[in-house]
């Protein structure tokens, strides 16, 4: 209806919740590509801490447990892009796919309280070190969508969430990524989740991405009335050709304006 529509289809390249609602009464299946990417997943997949247990990552939208992370040391790497294409790209409804959790850090879920002890990413019991843990899951998810470019029809746009902070490692496979929560990150005051240095990604991804270039800068605000950080982040959006979504954290995540 919309010639001009661009619409990606979202997917978590890192985590996963088993506990999906049924298939309903009608036979209607709200969840059929994530029920197939666990069907189908090989636990060898799953990342796990040194004692043997899932690194847990976010427990949350009444599924009532915690989701589990993929260890991108192994096969995950060919598994999920050839899912997107079985269940999604291959449907032709779609411009392309979001992933979740383009991450280029993932050490600190060592830390986070959630349960897990030290990652260990080869499963032989003894945890590696932070730079270890970040350097192996950035090579591996990076090959991961090398993979889906050389999968995917030409033309299938591929875009990553970068989280509050992201480096630039994906730039040359991803055709953008979304700087979720602009300035509004734990510390907006390091020199890392700075103003300028959250803008330097949006930067370094419009210029070193592929064409189709497409990148954006994400906010939110429990007052619905800040409309002078509505503006603030517009204006850092257009400073370069990039686009701008500013979410009411009071409606929750659905009632974005993009």
């Amino acid at each position: 209806r919309n010639p001009n529509l661009i619409m990606i289809s979202y997917f978590s390249s890192f985590d996963f919740n088993e506990n999906i609602p049924p298939i309903t009464q009608q036979g209607r299946d709200f969840f059929p590509t994530l029920r197939y990417f666990i069907n189908n997943l090989n636990h060898d997949f799953i990342l796990k801490d040194i004692n043997g247990n899932r690194i847990n990552v976010y427990i949350g939208d009444g599924w009532n447990n915690w989701t589990n992370a993929l260890n991108y040391t192994t096969g995950i790497k060919d598994y999920l892009p050839n899912v997107m294409q079985t269940m999604v790209v291959s449907k032709n409804l779609t411009d392309g796919i979001f992933f979740d959790w383009a991450s280029t850090e993932i050490h600190w879920f060592s830390y986070s309280g959630n349960g897990n002890g030290p990652i260990d990413m080869n499963n032989d019991g003894i945890a590696e070190t932070d730079e270890e843990v970040d350097n192996l899951h950035v090579s591996g998810w990076k090959q991961m969508a090398t993979n889906c470019r050389n999968l995917f029809p030409e033309g299938t746009l591929i875009v990553g969430n970068a989280g509050w902070w992201s480096g630039s490692d994906y730039a040359g496979v991803l055709n953008g990524v979304m700087v979720e929560n602009f300035q509004q990150s734990p510390d907006t005051v390091t020199n890392k989740n700075s103003w300028a240095a959250q803008m330097a990604i949006y930067a370094k991804y419009l210029y070193l991405s592929p064409n189709p270039k497409l990148s954006f800068l994400m906010s939110n605000s429990l007052n619905e009335d800040d409309y002078n950080f509505v503006r603030y982040t517009l204006a850092s959006a257009l400073m370069f050709d990039g686009y701008f979504c500013h979410t009411n954290k009071l409606a929750g995540y659905q009632s974005e304006m993009v």
